[in-house]
């Protein structure tokens, strides 16, 4: 559990540097896509770890492999506490963002502009900083 724990505040040292260093210098889509991915490879450590805390308590038998059933399971486990519930809405985000093809307008400049196509729908992220 630790583990995993440690792993999550190493994906978000990561996600950090990309954002305050590497967004600032090379403003691209794939700069964009790369922060979404380690997010939710961070947020994926996370369930784990809560997965394998239920699995110490003798709640459930088995961690399992794919994202779809262990977020099942976290919700099913979790669903009072409004915060878990929050971050666990975030990652299904993440993931649909991390699955789903993007374009990007304006790269290496200041007002980039990302839109990902969710659910048949767009999903715009502007980013523009004075």
């Amino acid at each position: 559990m630790e583990e995993n724990f440690f792993n999550a505040m190493e994906e978000l040292k990561r996600v950090d540097h990309l954002i305050y260093v590497s967004l600032k210098y090379t403003r691209t889509g794939d700069v964009v896509k790369n922060i979404i991915s380690r997010l939710a490879d961070s947020y994926e450590f996370m369930t784990i770890a809560l997965l394998e805390k239920l699995k110490k308590e003798k709640k459930i038998f088995d961690v399992p492999d794919f994202p779809a059933e262990q977020i099942r399971l976290v919700i099913e486990h979790y669903k009072d506490n409004g915060k878990i519930m929050q971050g666990v809405e975030f990652y299904q985000l993440l993931r649909k963002l991390n699955l789903s093809d993007y374009k990007a307008v304006h790269e290496y400049r200041r007002n980039l502009s990302v839109t990902f196509h969710v659910d048949n729908s767009p999903l715009i992220m502007d980013i523009d900083r004075p």
